[in-house]
């Protein structure tokens, strides 16, 4: 049990990255049933960004920290077993302190996002530093996003592109991907020279732009 003040429990929610924002320095907690086990996993905050992760079993007290913890946390997400998240504000650096095997580097909670949320996109491209993947029929993307920026991009399906060739082949299918198709955060990727991107700042104006547009149309009714 990390120390913390208490602040609510949020039970309908669309993500987990949704949560993030909702404290500034503290950390979520959840508990799921895993075979005949309970399971109990932290994961802490700061502005956004994620710090640090632990998996506890209730019964055992048997431990998983760090990147392991943030993975099989990630795992639960997505298979949807998270039904309420408690949220508490806490001193981050210090619980780090004390615990410094449970700090994470990669800092990400993987989950799929359907290609027409651009609102929970967004706030991934603001608050993610890392891997983003991209899915439309034939053709899958990957990009490393630093808070807002594409530093690299590659095609991993579909037509062999890299670097500012392959984000522009996104940015051109990207109607088709808000359409029909989704967006994956999670992994690590150890990107090449061949794979940077000159104006990275393009996809998240891009994605600005599209979601104005359909606030727009949507508010003449189209």
């Amino acid at each position: 049990m990390l120390p913390g003040k208490f602040l609510g429990v949020v039970i309908d929610f669309d993500s987990t990255r949704e949560l993030l924002t909702k404290i500034k320095k503290g950390y979520l907690k959840a508990s799921w049933r895993d075979g005949d086990s309970l399971k109990t996993g932290y994961v802490l905050v700061s502005d956004g960004a994620i710090l640090g992760a632990l998996v506890e079993d209730v019964l055992s007290r048997e431990r998983i920290e760090g990147e392991n913890a943030l993975r099989k946390i990630s795992e639960v997400s997505l298979s949807k077993r998270l039904k309420a998240v408690e949220l508490y504000e806490a001193d981050v650096a210090e619980i780090l302190r004390e615990n410094p095997s449970i700090r994470v580097e990669s800092g990400v909670i993987s989950e799929d996002i359907p290609g027409w949320d651009l609102d929970s996109l967004l706030l991934v491209l603001t608050t993610h530093r890392g891997e983003l993947r991209v899915h439309n029929g034939g053709t899958s993307w990957r990009l490393y996003l630093d808070r807002g920026v594409v530093r690299a991009a590659q095609t991993i399906r579909g037509p062999t592109q890299k670097g500012n060739d392959a984000l522009k082949n996104l940015l051109w299918e990207i109607g088709k991907v808000m359409k029909d198709g989704r967006f994956e955060t999670g992994g690590s990727w150890e990107f090449t020279k061949e794979d940077t991107v000159d104006n990275g700042g393009i996809f998240k104006e891009g994605v600005e732009l599209l979601r104005e547009k359909r606030r727009i149309d949507n508010a003449k009714g189209f």
